[in-house]
């Protein structure tokens, strides 16, 4: 650029108007090109020497200037006042604020000055007074700390603040809040996180198809306690403890069934449970102290089923409840703190479990329609001890109509009171007989007194026995329906049924005349055996009963009516 140039300039720029006081100095030497002053004052001042530099400005103090260089042959253009330079404008296009004469080592620089950054706005400020962005910010003072931005130390951290505090950090391991050194790729501490959003607030993932997405939870001292993760390859969510196994956390399958304990469940909810009651499986509580716990079924949104525990120890008639949601239904079960059970219908006791009363154990009670005692089963008899009883009532008059008694007015002997008594299981009447033989004695032999050991038995063994007393019960299917045996007396005691009345098969025998249906049966000569009587056996009264058979021929066996003679 010429002198010219710049005269052209100064005039444009600053519109100079001289006076009789003002004097315009043009030399044509290397120095000064041209000089204004008045009274002996210089107000701008070109110059141009072997450096081709030109000035603008108060030449004495040099207050303020602009300078053009060719320092090098390589322009650069400068602003400053007192003397300082305070902005620089590179030829390469790199701008510098208080770097002096210095080269700006970036397209802006902007130096760290002398000013006071205990209480100025810092090296770079945006905004006002009250809202300011702000790089190397003051620490106090006016329009301090507001927000900040740098490069902590000789790490490449970079620093977010405000308000004077660091709250945020991105280094080389990761990115932390409240935190400058994050130990984990992001980390946050000493602080509540917040997301809010309507639809998606956060996002893990692992690129790997079987690798594992995790939300880790730490404790002041970093060490991880509880977790939520993602496993790809079981497809499950999974939440737990870290000191406590991974596989009783809880679990979430892709169809949304939960699993506790349990890392496949089977249904909806299922808790598997390895404490051995050591702790419960499921605690339900209420909070408040006179009611209970509450589980309900339902049917299409619809109440169906209903249990309820009350833990209220005052309240003993309704300690736990099962009903259904019906009106004529009510409460099904109800176990109350007595120990007492009861099945009702609608508000109706129809079956009632004591499992302690006034007879000194537990009793059952069923009722009829009307809840009026039908039958009761007690597990003692008046007092601790005892056998127990089972009583048929009238539930017109509640009177007894059936009585099964194992020890009736304590006398330590069992009774049966009842109108009529039908057997289903027999057709003979026996008694228990000790038998004297040396080999087995079979069902449907014939036995006769023992003369050698009175209250006992032998087989018989000749014809027209009028010591014959019965036949062994039991012989083709055919059982006895009452039996009398009283142990512990050795007179009446024995080991073998011995049917004196009733229906028996008996052993027969044939071979010298058939036996018919209707005839009269006496002790044959072959043991134990029958056959068919005689006038004389009628004499001898050795006739033991009337064939309800026949056999024609031989030995077999005969069905016989005991007693009809």
């Amino acid at each position: 650029m010429k002198i010219l140039d710049y005269v052209i300039i100064f005039f444009l720029c600053f519109g100079l108007k001289l006076s009789t006081a003002q004097s315009i100095t043009i030399s044509p030497d290397n120095s000064e090109m041209i000089k204004l002053d008045r009274n002996g004052e210089s107000y701008q001042k070109f110059f141009h020497n072997n450096l081709y530099k030109a000035y603008l400005g108060i030449v004495g103090a040099e207050n303020f200037y602009l300078n053009t260089t060719l320092d090098n042959n390589l322009g650069k253009l400068q602003f400053g006042t007192k003397n300082i330079s305070r902005l620089v404008i590179h030829p390469t296009g790199k701008i510098g604020v208080g770097i002096s004469d210095n080269v700006p080592i970036s397209n802006l620089q902007i130096a760290g000055g002398t000013e006071d950054l205990a209480n100025s706005g810092g090296d770079f400020s945006i905004g006002s007074s009250s809202n300011h962005l702000k790089i190397g910010v003051a620490v106090s003072g006016l329009n301090s700390g507001f927000a900040r931005l740098y490069a902590a130390g000789t790490t490449p951290n970079l620093i977010f603040g405000a308000d004077n505090k660091d709250i945020m950090s991105v280094s080389y391991s990761g990115v932390g809040i409240g935190t400058l050194t994050p130990s984990e790729f992001f980390e946050v501490e000493g602080g509540d996180v917040k997301f809010s959003n309507n639809n998606l607030l956060l996002k893990l993932k692992n690129t790997s198809i079987t690798g594992k997405s995790e939300l880790r939870f730490l404790n002041s001292s970093d060490a991880a306690k509880a977790y939520v993760l993602y496993d790809q390859s079981i497809n499950k969510l999974n939440i737990g403890h870290y000191e406590a196994s991974q596989s009783t956390g809880m679990y979430v399958d892709n169809s949304n069934s939960f699993g506790f304990g349990i890392n496949t469940p089977t249904a909806k909810m299922h808790l598997k449970h390895t404490s051995y009651n050591a702790t419960p499986t499921l605690t339900l509580e209420e909070n408040t102290s006179n009611q209970g716990a509450l589980i309900e079924f339902k049917n299409n949104n619809t109440n169906k089923w209903s249990i309820l525990g009350n833990p209220n120890a005052s309240d003993v008639s309704a300690l736990f409840k099962i009903g259904y949601s019906s009106a004529s239904a009510g409460e099904i079960l109800t176990l109350s703190g007595d120990g007492k059970m009861t099945l009702k219908e609608g508000t109706t006791n129809k079956i009632e479990f004591f499992a302690n009363n006034t007879f000194s154990g537990s009793r059952m009670t069923m009722r009829d329609v009307n809840g009026n005692r039908s039958i009761e089963m007690f597990s003692t008899d008046g007092s601790s001890n005892k056998p127990g009883r089972l009583t048929f009532r009238n539930p017109s008059d509640d009177s007894i109509i059936m009585d099964l008694d194992a020890d009736y007015s304590n006398s330590g002997k069992s009774r049966i009171r009842v109108d009529e008594l039908e057997i289903l299981g027999g057709a003979d009447f026996a008694e228990f007989f000790k038998i004297n033989n040396t080999g087995a004695v079979e069902p449907g032999t014939v036995v006769s007194l023992d003369e050698k050991e009175h209250g006992s038995l032998v087989v018989s063994t000749k014809a027209n026995d009028s010591k014959a007393i019965g036949i062994v019960s039991g012989a083709n299917g055919v059982s006895a329906g009452i039996m009398l045996h009283q142990k512990g007396n050795s007179v009446v005691d024995g080991s073998h049924p011995v049917a004196i009345a009733g229906r028996v098969y008996v052993k027969a025998d044939a071979s010298k005349k058939a036996i018919r249906l209707g005839d009269l049966l006496t002790t044959s000569a072959l043991d134990g055996h029958v056959m068919k009587a005689t006038s004389k056996s009628r004499k001898n009264g050795a006739v033991i009963g009337k064939a309800l058979s026949e056999l024609t021929a031989g030995e077999g066996f005969v069905l016989i009516l005991l007693g009809n003679r």
